[in-house]
């Protein structure tokens, strides 16, 4: 998608969106310092533009650049507080933030109100059993996530997913943990790569 959005814009650079979508491919590819640079350039001339002021704030959470992120946060908060098409964009970006500085009982608050409102979002379910794993709740983490994979027993990528938030938690059980969650999507499709490897 990088690769026809970069075409796009070699061909008609001054159109506004397309500079966006190149921001967008560049964090979800991960290339996160070039996807900052493309976003601030595109706020210095559209200093008043939520979406890139969201684009910002999620740049910068993935990037861990915290203090920047905050800031950042607050902009875009300016800027979309009235407007109800950015209300779950903005509590999403809220519990991430805090989530990021710690802020692990606020944070939980959020992201309670978010997986209830969106009880299909696996990035809040991770982001909430994080915070509820760092309270010293291991069992009320791995009681969310293991709900919330058997929900979709038949998709293997939950699992994986799952997973990789054990393999990457602190717990001291994390290898077992996620080792037990491969073993879970082979079971669901045996020949599903990325479990496997």
């Amino acid at each position: 998608a990088l690769t026809h959005i970069e075409r796009a814009l070699s061909s008609a650079p001054n159109i506004p969106a397309l500079r966006l979508l190149e921001a967008d491919a560049l964090v979800k590819t991960d290339r996160l310092f070039e996807a900052e640079r493309v976003i601030r350039r595109f706020l210095e001339e559209s200093p008043g533009d939520p979406d890139a002021a969201q684009l910002l704030v999620a740049c910068l959470l993935q990037r861990g650049a915290i203090d920047e992120a905050s800031t950042a946060m607050a902009r875009f908060e300016k800027l979309a507080a009235d407007d109800p098409k950015y209300a779950d964009s903005l509590r999403a970006l809220r519990g991430a933030l805090l989530v990021a500085e710690g802020e692990d009982k606020n944070a939980e608050e959020t992201l309670r109100s978010r997986v209830a409102e969106h009880p299909d979002d696996i990035n809040a379910i991770r982001d909430l059993a994080s915070v509820v794993l760092r309270q010293g709740r291991e069992a009320e983490a791995k009681a969310l996530l293991v709900e919330f994979a058997e929900k979709k027993g038949a998709d293997p990528a939950v699992w994986v997913t799952v997973a990789q938030w054990w393999a990457n938690s602190e717990s001291e059980n994390q290898w077992r943990e996620a080792s037990t969650c491969l073993t879970r999507a082979l079971l669901a499709d045996p020949n599903y790569i990325p479990a496997v490897r």
